[in-house]
């Protein structure tokens, strides 16, 4: 269920949604090493034992991948990518869905971008905020 907000309610998450999106991308970072794991030797039983704890620890990580996934989809927010730490926020501006862009690199929001189009086409959030100053005007 898709949850908006406006650009000060999704700013004020910021502070609990970093800390989650870097725990996020560090399992992930995680789990990509340890798909890179390849165990040869002449003791079968050794592999086994270091296969079993790789699938272990790899499922683990898997099961915190999703538990922090799912944190921040509870919290409102799209993981669009997290090896990019970018996340969305579902916003309105004059009648349509848009996504309030987030990028861990930032302190808060500072761009936004059409729910069709991605990161690539972000825009400043100073052209919301001007847009939001110029319909007030008008009442």
């Amino acid at each position: 269920m898709k949850k908006f907000f406006t650009l000060q309610e999704a700013n004020n998450l910021i502070p609990i949604v970093k800390p989650i999106l870097r725990k996020l991308r560090m399992v992930q970072q995680e789990i990509a090493l340890i798909e890179t794991v390849d165990i040869s030797s002449n003791n079968q039983q050794k592999v086994y034992a270091i296969n079993l704890k790789i699938n272990k620890e790899y499922h683990k990580l898997l099961y915190l991948f999703y538990k922090y996934s799912l944190k921040l989809e509870d919290l409102g927010c799209l993981v669009k990518d997290p090896s990019f730490e970018i996340i969305d926020f579902y916003s309105t501006s004059q009648g349509k869905e848009i996504f309030l862009c987030f990028s861990i690199r930032e302190e808060n929001i500072k761009f936004w971008h059409e729910v069709g189009e991605g990161f690539d086409k972000r825009k400043s959030i100073n052209i919301l905020e001007e847009g939001s100053k110029q319909n007030e005007s008008k009442r």
